[in-house]
């Protein structure tokens, strides 16, 4: 089962722009949004990776990979480590770079990265 990527973000209500869409009809409004060309599919076999094998990132992980499977039925496995392509990756940014309740989610054909700065940012 193939579907777009962009059809989830929606139903996971993560606030982001999708390619073809000037404003998103989603919640929380995104505090901005850059559209760009292409999509995002993801099939059964597109993994979900908590990077540098955070716990929160996993946390994040698991709560979005239960929302697809009941949504979509695809149960997508989850890996930790490094980003990859073909993969929807979450990393928690202790950085300092976003705010307490922020999130950064940015869709490209290779790959999904959703960072935030807190797992409660990141499950939004």
């Amino acid at each position: 089962m193939r579907f777009a990527l962009r059809h989830l973000l929606i139903a996971w209500s993560l606030g982001a722009a999708v390619a073809a869409a000037a404003e998103p009809a989603v919640v929380p409004i995104p505090a901005s949004v850059e559209a760009r060309e292409g999509e995002f599919l993801v099939t059964g076999a597109t993994p979900i990776v908590a990077v540098a094998a955070d716990a929160d990132a996993r946390g994040a992980a698991v709560v979005i990979g239960g929302f697809i499977a009941r949504a979509w039925g695809p149960k997508l496995r989850m890996h930790s480590g490094a980003a990859r392509d073909r993969a929807i990756n979450f990393e928690i940014d202790r950085r300092g770079g976003l705010a307490p309740e922020a999130y950064r989610l940015e869709i490209t054909p290779r790959r999904v990265t959703v960072s935030a700065a807190t797992l409660r940012s990141a499950r939004r």
